[in-house]
């Protein structure tokens, strides 16, 4: 047999390769077709654990994710009435705690109205199309049965724990959970403190 030339052993290493990709291609049909001859398989039985994570991974997705609402009504500074899939769903905005408006036996507190305007003002702006969405850090709902969310806007733009904060209507307030936005709340907390917006100037 002749020799190969340089040229030619290049071209047969190459190709190496890419023919065992083929052959063992070839093997599984091979092996498929002996599987098909021995009869059915339980293959739900074979890949029982992955499906069921698959599923799991699913459903986490889908709580995790945000969710456009509409608004029914503004309740009070960090309180909004929304409706979802589900039906009506009250919302407590997560990060932040505005003056007393509405809480039986309680007065109402210093700029507490003007907490109130200012979140109607926001929520008229987004067409009362807002956006939930979780922060991990928090459980999902309050002791009162509230939803704990970010209430951002649809199109972009600042959500309405940083308005309110950034404004003085409201009071930096994490309850002891480590929440995503809670240094930027924090930053804009102090920016008012210092500027004496809102509540920090009046009361």
């Amino acid at each position: 047999m002749s020799r190969l030339s340089p040229r030619a052993r290049r071209a047969v290493r190459l190709g190496a390769p890419a023919l065992l990709a083929v052959v063992a291609a070839l093997a599984v049909v091979i092996a498929a077709g002996r599987i098909d001859r021995l009869g059915p398989v339980d293959v739900t039985a074979l890949h029982a654990d992955r499906w069921w994570g698959d599923v799991d991974d699913a459903v986490g997705d889908a709580l995790a994710g945000d969710q456009e609402v509409r608004v029914v009504r503004v309740v009070d500074g960090d309180t909004l009435l929304v409706r979802t899939d589900d039906g009506r769903e009250r919302v407590r905005v997560l990060g932040i705690d505005t003056p007393e408006t509405r809480k039986e036996g309680t007065p109402v507190q210093c700029f507490g109205p003007e907490a109130t305007r200012s979140a109607r003002r926001w929520v008229d702006e987004q067409r009362s199309r807002v956006t939930l969405a979780r922060d991990d850090a928090a459980p999902d709902r309050d002791g009162f049965g509230r939803l704990l969310r970010y209430v951002r806007p649809t199109r972009g733009g600042r959500d309405l724990s940083t308005v309110q904060v950034s404004g003085g209507y409201a009071r930096v307030a994490a309850y002891g959970q480590d929440l995503e936005e809670l240094g930027a709340l924090r930053r804009a907390e102090r920016a008012a403190r210092r500027a004496d917006r809102g509540r920090w100037g009046a009361c």
